[in-house]
């Protein structure tokens, strides 16, 4: 039993980011080039389920790395800067 909760892991993390709303709640915020890298790790509150890190540039200019977190069935998401 043990190993079989070590195999499933790796496969419900898989489906704890979302690279396709992280790049429009920050394109519409007016990020630029903007580049997911999958889950991010402690990034977000326990109240969101999805946690997509990236690097983008801010309206400003300024290159930021941080993670957008998303619900499922709300649309409420938060960009975290880490730089910030």
């Amino acid at each position: 039993m043990f190993k079989f909760v070590l195999l499933l892991i790796p496969f419900l993390l898989v489906g704890c980011y979302d690279p396709d709303t992280a790049t429009a709640v920050l394109s519409d915020s007016g990020y630029t080039d903007v580049h997911t890298f999958g889950y991010s790790f402690n990034a977000c509150p326990e109240n969101y389920v999805y946690s997509t890190a990236f690097t983008a540039y801010t309206p400003s200019g300024k290159l930021v790395k941080g993670a957008v977190c998303s619900n499922i069935f709300f649309t409420i998401n938060q960009v975290l800067d880490k730089d910030q």
